[in-house]
């Protein structure tokens, strides 16, 4: 979590009125605060992208009252897919996978998290399973500009190409189709749809 995202979560806040609420930026391995501070810790698409999800889930812990709840909800980036889906755009999901394992995350983190948990010392888990789905016409704008800014971003191709995931002429490629196939002429708007599967998990901390 970088500091501008936070800046965009109280401008947020701020537009909606609540003034109950505070943001801060930190590390998961070193939370700035007291044991048995929070009620409820919820984390959503994080731990896939932090290399030591245990570490993580320990400090979790610590600033979790007795019997505080964390809830995590995860990727599985093996069971994402778009339709329609071009081979450009099916192999970017492997690619994807690829580079948050090469950052030292866990593309697949949502079928392993009940397990990390109990690892971690949480004892009483409740685990279940759900798709997002981005199908409608809003929502297909919402996931092209989204994946547009992130996965073509400059940062981004640059650790494509350092980890060797991704040439620069694949880059380009799958850049072109997924600007051009974001819809398809023969089928009716909208006509792309995102299917990632979520793992989501309750656990009660002590």
């Amino acid at each position: 979590m970088e500091e501008s995202q936070i800046e965009l979560a109280r401008g947020a806040a701020i537009a909606g009125g609540h003034d109950n609420v505070t943001f801060h930026a930190g590390s998961v391995y070193d939370l700035p605060f007291e044991d048995s501070f929070f009620d409820v810790a919820h984390c959503h698409a994080f731990l896939m992208h932090i290399p030591n999800t245990q570490a993580a889930l320990s400090e979790v812990r610590r600033v979790l009252k007795p019997g505080g709840i964390i809830a995590s909800r995860e990727t599985i980036v093996a069971s994402s897919y778009l339709e329609p889906q071009p081979p450009e755009i099916a192999h970017a999901w492997g690619v994807f996978a690829n580079l948050i394992q090469g950052n030292g995350g866990h593309p697949h983190l949502g079928k392993e998290l009940k397990i990390a948990l109990l690892k971690a010392g949480f004892p009483d888990i409740q685990a279940s399973a759900s798709f997002d789905s981005f199908s409608s016409a809003a929502d297909v704008v919402f996931l092209h500009s989204f994946i547009s800014d992130w996965f073509f971003s400059p940062a981004v191709v640059a650790a494509l190409t350092n980890f060797g995931l991704a040439t620069q002429e694949q880059i380009n490629s799958g850049k072109s189709c997924w600007t051009n196939g974001a819809t398809t002429p023969e089928l009716p708007e909208p006509s792309r749809s995102a299917r990632p599967l979520q793992s989501s998990v309750r656990a009660v901390g002590f």
